[in-house]
């Protein structure tokens, strides 16, 4: 949640149980102001982006073979 208007102190957690492929990559999104950020690593540990304005985000979310989906 954003602390004041027009502020960037909001944040999102996003946590991937791995089933067969651990490796993950995440491209997060903002639908309003167009912002974007990449980030990867292994899976089951928590990723946060911080620092984020108000707005509606999607999370692009590939696993380690090329299969995605979007939150």
């Amino acid at each position: 949640s954003v602390t004041c208007s027009g502020g960037n102190t909001g944040s999102i957690m996003i946590s991937v149980t791995a089933h067969a492929v651990p490796n993950y990559s995440f491209i997060w999104n903002n639908t309003t102001t167009g912002a974007s950020m990449t980030s990867s690593g292994i899976a089951n540990n928590p990723f946060t982006i911080l620092g984020l304005a108000a707005g509606n985000y999607t999370i692009t979310i590939t696993n380690g073979v090329g299969c995605t989906t979007v939150v």
